[in-house]
């Protein structure tokens, strides 16, 4: 009004949009004219007024404001609203200090919508925005990018002591359970945090950043957090290449399976193999799996790959066969990505198809972390691959969360102990402790077992004890190719370190001079 009163006082039109109020005191919106009308003397004598209700222009223009800036589903600020908000803050420096930027990620959202559909999806976004909004002071701004992705503004907050306290009321108040229908759901969020201003000067550089931080919360464990540092740049940039490597490397054959045989240590027989993927890179050598699977997961170049494990493992197991060799059972692992993939059952048929070789022959192995995502689901998975005739077995066993009530309802045939509980026996009272339950429940059970990781003439003894008799480990064998592995196969069926009849045998010598007892 300031603005009109100045402008017709200096006998010039006005022309804009008020907030008028109506005679029954309502308010409504006009597009107003006003002109001023002079005497012979110049004077301003009258003003001339013409106005029109543009209330709806006016709403509809709200309403296109807030689908362009607020996000549908939790009212928050959307991606738009956030970029703008953060470059209003980098040209607008603060004099008290930089300003933080966090971005929350769901854990395992994925498994909430697959799970109890995307309405429980929507309704636990509903719930963590508001709780955002609760938690955080009225010097904070929380915005949804999308998704299960969240990013909050903390203004003038830069003391990495006063983060930490406020991010940790977050990850507590965000961990309580949901109430959703009759269930109530836990969730954790992995959290990123960078300065706006230090760190970076650019919008796009700083969201990176907290996404990187982020990501290194999710490697941490998740429900945790983690601060933006420089050197994650240069891990993102091997990550990136390892990725972007590892869609040509099946393409162009540098993807290959090795193989550890099972020992049976009561007479030395090979029991079975387990394929184990290799990658030998043109430039960098020998990849670890633990470098490069993780990625396969998460990019989905797991799921071409484990199709071709399987069927490469399925031809191994059948060459030996049609070679006149005893028969082995093959074991594959299978990833989280391939057994949640609605096509697996479809591969494995595949894989016994083209191979011919017969199911009961085919082991596949999963970790407990896989059957407690969705226990009804894997239940139902491992029942239809059961019904195929293959065998199932639990890798890792003891390093996971499954129960007694949770194991006596999977279908599976064998219980793998995972190699850590060998370590320091038997000098590690402790391990030996663990090991023996496994084993003696596994039994109560019916389950075979087998014990990975044995290294050492004194654990393979031990297990001997408490009569665990099938083995696996570098005592026996490391993973070889299969042209070698099927040549000592062919050789000798039974293994030298635990053969009955090592001191007759005629060909012991040359197995000690091709080192197949280291």
């Amino acid at each position: 009004y300031t603005e009109l009163w100045n402008t017709i006082r200096h006998q010039k039109k006005w022309h804009g949009t008020l907030l008028n109020k109506r005679k029954d005191g309502s308010t409504y919106w006009s597009l107003q004219n006003i002109s001023p009308i002079h005497d012979e003397l110049g004077n301003i004598t009258n003003f001339v007024s013409v106005s029109e209700d543009i209330s709806q222009i006016k709403a509809h223009d709200q309403q296109l404001e807030k689908m362009a800036y607020y996000d549908p589903l939790t009212d928050l600020g959307n991606r738009r609203n956030f970029r703008r908000t953060l470059d209003q803050y980098l040209h607008s420096p603060s004099h008290t200090g930089p300003h933080t930027l966090l971005l929350l990620d769901l854990d395992h959202f994925k498994q909430i919508n697959d799970t109890m559909g995307h309405e429980a999806g929507d309704a636990l976004l509903n719930t963590i925005a508001n709780r955002l909004c609760y938690c955080v002071s009225d010097n904070a701004s929380v915005f949804r990018l999308g998704g299960d992705e969240f990013t909050i503004i903390f203004q003038d907050l830069h003391e990495r002591d006063a983060i930490i306290n406020s991010v940790n009321e977050l990850l507590t108040l965000l961990a309580q359970p949901v109430q959703i229908g009759f269930h109530d759901v836990r969730i954790t969020v992995s959290i990123g945090i960078t300065l706006i201003g230090v760190d970076s000067q650019d919008a796009s550089d700083l969201l990176r950043n907290a996404d990187l931080a982020m990501y290194h919360a999710k490697q941490l464990g998740r429900n945790t957090f983690a601060f933006y540092e420089t050197y994650m740049d240069e891990k993102a940039q091997h990550i990136l290449s390892i990725e972007h490597d590892l869609r040509n490397a099946l393409a162009s054959n540098q993807l290959s399976l090795a193989y550890q045989p099972q020992v049976n240590a009561q007479d030395g027989r090979i029991s079975a193999i387990e394929a184990l993927l290799r990658w030998q890179h043109p430039t960098r050598g020998a990849i670890p799996p633990d470098d490069f699977i993780p990625y396969a997961e998460e990019t989905g170049a797991i799921i071409p790959i484990g199709r071709w494990v399987l069927l490469e493992a399925c031809n191994a197991a059948k060459q030996l066969q049609a070679e006149g060799l005893p028969h082995l059972k093959v074991c594959v692992n299978l990833s989280a990505r391939q057994f949640d993939d609605p096509d697996l059952i479809e591969h494995i048929k595949e894989a016994l198809a083209t191979s011919g070789l017969a199911p009961h022959w085919l082991e596949l192995e999963i970790t407990e972390s896989m059957l407690m995502r969705d226990m009804q689901y894997a239940i139902d998975t491992l029942n239809r691959i059961k019904m195929m005739g293959i065998s199932l077995a639990i890798d890792d066993f003891g390093t996971g969360y499954s129960s007694l009530s949770h194991l006596k309802k999977m279908p599976v045939d064998l219980l793998k102990v995972d190699r850590s509980f060998l370590h320091d026996i038997p000098k590690d009272k402790d391990n030996i402790a663990i090991t023996s339950t496994i084993i003696a429940m596994a039994k109560q059970l019916g389950l075979s077992v087998v014990a990975e990781g044995v290294e050492t003439k004194e654990q393979m003894r031990f297990l001997q004890d408490i009569d665990c008799t099938l083995m696996q480990g570098f005592l026996f064998s490391r993973p070889i190719d299969f042209e070698t592995f099927k040549a000592h196969y062919k050789a000798c069926q039974f293994h030298c370190r635990v053969c009955l009849e090592y001191n007759a045998c005629s060909i012991r010598q040359d197995a000690n001079a091709e080192g197949l007892l280291n």
